[in-house]
Parts: C-alpha cells; structure tokens; sequence
C-alpha cells in the first residue's frame, strides 16, 4: 500500500507541477495581448495628436523658405480667373501655411476667397 501511495503521490505532483507550468504560460500570453492592446491605444492617441497640429505665427518667410512661393505668387495664380481691373487682391496666411487670397469686386462688393497651398501651387475656393 505504500508503494500505490507514494506512486499517486509521485503522479500528483508531476499533474499540479504541469498545471502550473501552463497557468504561467497562460498568464504570460495574456499580459504580453494586453500589453500590446495598450500600446496600439497609445500609438493611435499619439497619431490623432499629431493630425490636429496647429502653427502658430506662420510668416511667409517661412512658407518661401519651404516651397519658395511667395505672397505674389499666390496672387497671381488667383489672378488668372479675374480678367478685369474690377478687383481688388489681398494676401493672408492661415494658421495651417497656407496663402489665403480674397478677392473683392469692387463694383458690388462681392468677396471671393481662395485657399492657395504653396506645397502643390493649386488653390480652391473656400
């Protein structure tokens, strides 16, 4: 009877030791998921951060020195719609670099507006 004993004894511990063995391996898998989970979180934040970046005191020094267009430039590619001395250009930049040319007729006061990105030399109408 000593021998069945020490034999389940024996068997017993070889089944909580391999229990063991995969509750670790288990709990390591799961922490190693979250842990990943949490980083893509953070990743997306850190990404959507980055997309809403806002310039502050854009001078078109600064546009020139990166895409050498100048105020003018974007006036005169605006300019090309308008075939008549009846307008009036002014020149802006907005807070994301870009060249912002309203137009104004100055027989009925209406004001055009263009966005000019001085990255591709287009504008649109805003």
């Amino acid at each position: 009877m000593k021998k069945e004993f020490k034999k389940n004894i024996v068997k017993n511990k070889n089944k909580i030791i391999i229990g063991f063995v995969c509750l670790v391996i288990l709990l390591v898998v799961v922490l190693l998921i979250f842990n990943n989970v949490k980083d893509d979180k953070n990743n997306e934040a850190n990404s959507n951060n980055n997309d809403n970046v806002v310039l502050d005191d854009v001078t078109e020094k600064d546009i020139i020195d990166a895409y050498n267009f100048t105020m003018d430039d974007a006036k005169e590619l605006v300019k090309q719609e308008f075939n008549s001395d009846n307008f009036e250009f002014t020149v802006t930049i907005s807070t994301d670099a870009k060249y912002i040319v309203e137009v104004k007729n100055i027989i009925n006061n209406n004001v055009y507006k263009y966005e000019v990105d001085p990255a591709t030399k287009t504008y649109v109408e805003i």
